[in-house]
């Protein structure tokens, strides 16, 4: 049945269930029940529409290193995020017999997780990694650009209720225009910050 009607696979979200049932076939499979249950429902769109925020799914790589060097490991990062993974990152552990250690972390699309598995395997000491998919929920994003005394700042805002919840000055932007001003980059964030509509935050 999963073979002939499914398209695709995924978490079920915002549907409210109708009915609900069970079969249970003759076929005896050893090592699992012959058994399918099959929901009836409607797409809820108060689960969709009462927020912004958008939902996905991303792979989380792990693995625990305690012989890599530095450089290495920062090459690492930095060539994963130039790959396309989502985010990068390493945290400080303790391992087996009190050795100090590191866990690496990669953040990907889920297609992605194999070729970053490899590169993990390839371009760093691990034996293994582990492998998890996580769902992701996340504010609706857009950049706006903003005018401040100094020029214009493209800003990344983020929405939640249709009201702004956060506003982040895109780095790229304030260095340009701090560099061709003259000034500071804080100022430029700070001027940034400011020139974001209060009243829509």
């Amino acid at each position: 049945m999963l073979a002939e009607l499914v398209e695709e696979f995924g978490p079920m979200r915002n549907l409210v269930a109708t009915r609900v049932g069970f079969g249970l076939g003759t076929r005896d499979n050893k090592t699992r029940p012959n058994v399918l249950r099959a929901i009836l429902g409607e797409t809820s769109e108060s689960g969709a529409g009462t927020n912004d925020w958008q939902t996905d799914t991303i792979a989380v790589l792990e693995t625990n290193l305690d012989d890599i060097n530095g450089e290495i490991l920062g090459h690492f990062i930095e060539k994963a995020l130039a790959r396309g993974a989502l985010d990068v990152f390493h945290t400080a552990i303790q391992m087996k017999k009190n050795r100090p250690g590191v866990l690496l972390t990669v953040l990907c699309a889920v297609d992605d997780a194999d070729k970053f598995s490899e590169m993990i395997l390839q371009e760093t000491s691990a034996f293994g990694v582990r492998r998890s998919t996580l769902e992701r929920r996340k504010l609706l994003r857009t950049v706006v650009t903003v005018k401040t005394s100094f020029g214009d700042v493209a800003v990344k805002l983020g929405k939640l209720n249709g009201k702004i919840v956060q506003a982040s000055p895109e780095f790229e932007s304030c260095k340009k225009l701090a560099e061709s001003m003259k000034v500071s980059l804080k100022e430029i964030y700070d001027a940034a910050a400011r020139a974001v509509p209060t009243s829509d935050r």
